[in-house]
């Protein structure tokens, strides 16, 4: 809380509201500031611990099932400070981590140094956290999830849906071309636009998306050891099989605004002052719906 004056200041910053959208987002961060009071804090963390020990357990099934297992990382994470202040001022987050097992170290001089090599030398302290895990590939994973389901008797059908009704034999869902599927069983995952389809049925959901910006860049492009987090700064660098990918920071616009890719050119521009050896050329600009 304490960041955002200065960040919704700064257009390009870790997070952005365009003025023309706050309207419509009002409702929602009307409830978002009250799930954060202080009141609702600790039961809070103790859900998302355990949203996260269950996704933990229940990813490393799916893994073993499909045989994706090789495309899992399990080379910690370096979130990074510039001063003392900050470093001081992440302590009671990482207190509450410690509260739920989530074992990390505090660093620097030497041992920084050797956890990332080619640091920018305004980094002065590093948290490392080496049971955080990240994938080789998000896309790759996918795909080869998608490629287990098939194999188990999953079909895929890529159809606009039109509406959906429910009843008391299951759900009708009528698509952009007029035809319609009968299901017993639906299950909405559509993202970010997931909302407008449970509100056809009923289910009214306070969804917003996160509108997420990257540049991926070719593998030579900096040898990254592990997730590198620059939390002041709102994004992540991270080692991939296919890259390395400059990411982060939130856009609250909702899903129908053309990206703004100078929020990618400025998450990038920051990553070469941090790494001071990062080639940024040659990347793959992206903007998701989170």
């Amino acid at each position: 809380i304490r960041h955002l004056p200065k960040w919704l200041a700064d257009p390009l910053g870790p997070l952005s509201i365009p003025p023309a959208y706050l309207p419509k987002l009002l409702p929602w961060l009307v409830r978002f500031w009250r799930a954060g009071r202080s009141d609702r804090y600790e039961a809070s963390l103790t859900a998302q611990a355990g949203l996260m020990r269950l996704a933990e357990a229940e990813w490393a099934g799916l893994m073993a099932r499909s045989g994706t297992e090789n495309m899992l990382r399990e080379d910690g994470s370096l979130e990074l400070y510039e001063s003392e202040a900050e470093f001081k001022a992440s302590l009671p987050g990482w207190a509450a981590r410690q509260r739920f097992g989530i074992g990390f170290s505090h660093v620097e001089g030497d041992a920084l140094a050797a956890l990332q090599p080619g640091l920018s030398s305004r980094f002065v302290k590093g948290t490392f956290v080496p049971g955080w895990k990240t994938v080789t590939d998000p896309k790759l994973l996918g795909k080869a999830i998608w490629a287990y389901a098939e194999r188990n008797g999953a079909r895929f059908e890529k159809a606009r849906i039109d509406h959906v009704g429910a009843g008391q034999d299951g759900a009708t869902l009528t698509l952009a071309d007029g035809t319609v599927r009968q299901a017993k069983r639906l299950v909405i995952a559509a993202g970010a636009w997931s909302h407008l389809l449970a509100k056809q049925i009923g289910d009214r959901i306070p969804l917003e998306t996160e509108r997420g910006y990257n540049t991926t860049l070719p593998r030579t492009a900096f040898d990254v050891k592990r997730q590198l987090i620059f939390s002041g700064h709102g994004f992540v660098v991270t080692p991939l099989e296919t890259g390395v990918r400059v990411g982060g920071s939130v856009e609250l616009g909702g899903i129908e605004r053309p990206p703004n890719y100078a929020r990618a050119k400025a998450l990038l521009d920051k990553a070469q002052k941090f790494l001071p050896g990062l080639d940024p050329a040659g990347g793959r600009e992206w903007m998701g719906l989170r």
